[in-house]
């Protein structure tokens, strides 16, 4: 037989063992319903909320509180939650809180006799005795569940334990939530950083028009002019033709001395109004005017096009089709400053782009080149070439060129040489973001006194 003292050990064993398989069942619920709260909980606030519900449930607690240290704010620490909503506190010093506030588990069961407990001026935790902290390390940050009981040694061995055990698993928790803010984060600003770049892409548009504004309105106005000229001209060939056509009327069914007197009036209107020379002209008029019509059309699309706000819209297209439109609404600023070259590779150029974008693009660096020539002839050559499955745009002038200090700052943001009013230092550093979101490159290469050219590289849709 055992004796009593046997007996005694045995028993205590027994309760000990009774009280790690509560503990360990109680942490394997609490970690079932903490992975239920962060599947449903809307938020941080209510997974925090919700998470401290879950230890009520298995440690008597009457008030807790999950607080958040940060290390990039002031004060460091900050409440995040608490247990009950109702509960009514005011919030003192954190740096009172300091002596339990550390990486170790702390469990009071009296802080009433805590000669440090006198000097926190709390009085919302006066009314509490018993008091269990846990320290919870994230990836990214700490924070302390505080439990408090107005009773003195509320908190036993194991629920200290629980707290402990379910404190690591909690700390993973708040690691997918604090990713999960961080993603929401980084989305928010990338949406906020795209549109503050199709503002500033816009704006530059709106800019390079206006500088534009004179010339294109002499661009338009030319082929309205003699479109306008042609017309008057056919309305005044027109009564002839009227007159022409009512003789003609009469003569079909006219016969003998009144047949004879109609045919000299139509002889006579041929001689005087030269019906020959404008049934001629009548179809040069028409054919120019057509033509001049067709011009207008090519630069109202190509301006409507370009200035229309961008809707982020990607687009098989030819990289030749582009250049030829982009020039045509640049070509009244370059006629007469520049004799403009082609060397356009023969075969279709098919880049996947946003044609109003790349368009910009091409805009800026021909305003630039028109406004950087110094001498004469001035020159801008244009070449499109095929090189290792990426398509070469090239815009280089006889200009007056870069220094190599200039050169290393041309691409940023705000940076220009041009007098106030001429330039918003964004055209080309906003033609470099948009050519790297295509994702190509542009370089350049420039000797002073003697040009500049830009390289630009795409790759070809499907590569």
């Amino acid at each position: 037989m055992l004796s009593d003292e046997q007996n005694q050990q045995a028993m205590l064993q027994l309760i000990q063992e009774n009280q790690q398989l509560t503990s360990y069942r109680q942490t394997n619920q609490l970690m079932l319903d903490a992975v239920s709260v962060l599947l449903n909980a809307a938020d941080a606030a209510e997974l925090q909320y919700k998470l401290l519900v879950l230890v009520q449930s298995v440690v008597p607690f009457e008030q807790a509180w999950l607080i958040g240290e940060r290390s990039d704010e002031t004060p460091y620490l900050r409440l995040l939650s608490v247990y009950p909503e109702t509960a009514t506190f005011e919030v003192g010093d954190w740096s009172q809180l300091a002596p339990w506030l550390t990486d170790q588990s702390v469990n009071l069961a009296d802080a009433q006799d805590e000669p440090s407990w006198a000097l926190v001026q709390w009085p919302s935790l006066h009314a509490f005795r018993s008091l269990l902290v846990q320290p919870i390390d994230s990836a990214h940050h700490r924070y302390y569940l505080l439990l408090m009981h107005p009773q003195s040694a509320a908190f036993a061995s194991n629920h200290q334990e629980v707290v402990r055990q379910f404190s690591l698993f909690v700390a993973g928790l708040l690691d997918r939530i604090e990713v999960r803010q961080l993603l929401s984060e980084n989305t928010t600003l990338r949406e906020r950083q795209k549109r503050m770049e199709t503002s500033l892409i816009q704006a530059e548009k709106m800019a390079s028009l206006g500088q534009l504004a004179a010339g294109v309105a002499h661009e338009l106005n030319n082929p309205l002019g003699y479109i306008l000229s042609n017309i008057t001209t056919f309305r005044s060939y027109i009564q002839s033709y009227n007159q022409l056509i009512h003789l003609y009327r009469q003569l079909a069914t006219s016969s003998g001395e009144q047949a004879s007197d109609l045919q000299n009036q139509i002889n006579e209107l041929y001689r005087k109004d030269d019906i020959e020379f404008m049934l001629e002209d009548s179809v040069e008029l028409v054919h120019d005017s057509i033509e001049g019509a067709m011009r207008l059309r090519d630069i109202i699309s190509s301006l409507r096009r370009f200035s229309h706000p961008d809707r982020g819209q990607i687009e098989v297209l030819s990289i030749n089709e582009i250049l030829e439109s982009t020039v045509k609404i640049i070509w009244s600023e370059l006629k007469n400053k520049v004799t403009l070259q082609y060397q356009l590779c023969e075969q279709p150029l098919m880049v996947k782009a946003n044609p109003s974008q790349l368009s910009q693009v091409f805009l800026n660096l021909l305003m630039n080149a028109a406004q950087a020539m110094d001498k004469s002839p001035a020159q801008i050559q244009i070449t499109t070439a095929l090189v290792d499955e990426q398509v070469l745009i090239r815009i280089c002038d006889n200009g007056c060129g870069m220094s190599p200090a200039l050169q290393k700052r041309i691409f940023e943001p705000f940076y220009t040489t041009k007098d106030v009013g001429k330039g918003t230092g964004l055209g080309l550093s906003l033609s470099k973001a948009i050519i790297e979101e295509h994702q190509g490159q542009i370089d350049v290469e420039s000797t002073l006194g003697r040009g500049s050219c830009f390289s630009i590289m795409l790759p070809v849709a499907g590569s």
